[in-house]
């Protein structure tokens, strides 16, 4: 058994267990995260099988085990919305955004490789994604392999759990692409990878730029009592939530049928919630946590370490599907 006195964070304890590792692959799993009973064997096939002496890290399909609340059962949208579409779209060009920190094979090498897992960084899964990548390791997606997570069951939780992800991506974006993008050639399939994140990050604070703008254009027309261009303000946002219900109902529905045929299509009524209130946790977290990560970054200040989130109450009765 291994004893760490100080918390130095999630990576720095894989680390520790790097230097003990003896076999050739590495599994990462969550203190709160079953994976399916087949799962190692189903990991090792991807490097065992033709052409898999490249592969450097292998990650599964996130599925939360806990849906007691309707933040909860909203994050099944999501992951699925994340894991059904989006993972496989990154696939198609040959690059993936982040592993699942929740659970994930590794190759011992390429682990090695990179100089192990960044210890500064507040995510570590996106971090050594990017690495293993830069440095012409594969990565693969597994779908069919399948692990049961505890998800955030209200929305503080969910909101604090967000603003480290941001957090870890945007110091990711700041210490990790400038070198990526000097050599955009050899890290072709990488660059839309950065480009999207980037994006994101413009497009969460015009989001709420427009979102002030909005607001107060609404008193000034309330004050002067300007009704007709009060009430078509307000007009034009019922125009364009209805069309995001419908864009999101589309996505979360072609989401289901990629990644399970359909079954987790009783979840689209809490749909709403998440096309709603997530899309404004996750743009919201991004801008909040832009500034300290900026500052993190200029003064060389470590993310890594940081407190685990609230365990489920409920997940010792919840039986995954």
């Amino acid at each position: 058994m291994i004893t760490i006195v100080q918390n130095r964070g999630k990576a720095h304890g894989f680390n520790v267990a790097l230097a003990y590792a003896k076999g050739d692959f590495i599994l990462s799993n969550d203190a709160d995260t079953k994976p399916n009973p087949d799962a190692l064997w189903q990991y090792l096939s991807y490097f065992e099988r033709e052409g898999g002496h490249n592969v450097g890290a292998v990650t599964g399909n996130m599925l939360p085990a806990n849906r007691t609340t309707i933040p909860a059962e909203a994050q099944q949208n999501e992951l699925n919305s994340i894991i059904g579409l989006i993972k496989r779209s990154q696939m198609s060009y040959g690059a993936l955004f982040a592993f699942s920190g929740a659970n994930t094979m590794y190759r011992k090498q390429a682990v090695l490789d990179v100089g192990g897992w960044h210890a500064e960084q507040p995510t570590e899964d996106i971090a050594i994604a990017w690495e293993m990548q830069v440095a012409s390791w594969s990565a693969v997606f597994a779908p069919h392999i399948r692990f049961f997570l505890d998800v955030p069951e209200r929305t503080p939780a969910l909101v604090k759990q967000r603003r480290r992800w941001s957090s870890g991506g945007i110091y990711v974006m700041l210490t990790k692409a400038p070198k990526l993008l000097s050599r955009p050639r050899r890290n072709f399939a990488m660059v839309p990878v950065v480009i999207d994140y980037g994006l994101s990050i413009v497009w969460s604070f015009s989001y709420w730029v427009s979102m002030a703008l909005f607001l107060l254009l609404q008193i000034y027309y309330a004050a002067s009592q300007n009704w007709e261009h009060f009430l078509h303000g307000w007009y034009m946002v019922a125009i364009y939530v209805c069309i995001q219900m419908i864009v999101g109902f589309v996505q979360l529905t072609l989401a289901s049928f990629f990644n399970d045929r359909g079954r987790t299509l009783k979840y689209i009524l809490f749909a709403p919630w998440y096309l709603l209130i997530y899309w404004m946790v996750n743009t919201f977290t991004i801008v909040y946590e832009f500034i300290p990560t900026v500052r993190k970054v200029w003064r060389h200040r470590d993310g890594g370490a940081w407190i685990s989130p609230e365990r489920s109450t409920s997940l010792q009765s919840t039986h995954p599907e």
